[in-house]
């Protein structure tokens, strides 16, 4: 899942580089959706990540908590 997850964000990262670098210009209003679409799964994965090291982070805490209680 994490796999997965870091792939999801690099092809994000790959496409928004590739966007600001003008890689993909003039966009055709196909290409924009697709664009839209692209940003909108990166986003989504970014925070499913950044959701998962928060709980990761939580458990920890929580862990530690009760072994020292």
């Amino acid at each position: 899942v994490l796999r997965a997850i870091g792939s999801e964000i690099d092809r994000g990262e790959k496409l928004v580089r590739g966007v600001s670098a003008g890689a993909t210009s003039p966009l055709d209003p196909t290409a924009l959706i697709a664009l839209q679409a692209g940003i909108y799964r990166w986003g989504e994965a970014v925070d499913l990540a950044s959701k998962l090291v928060d709980r990761a982070g939580s458990a920890v805490r929580t862990t530690l908590q009760n072994g020292n209680g």
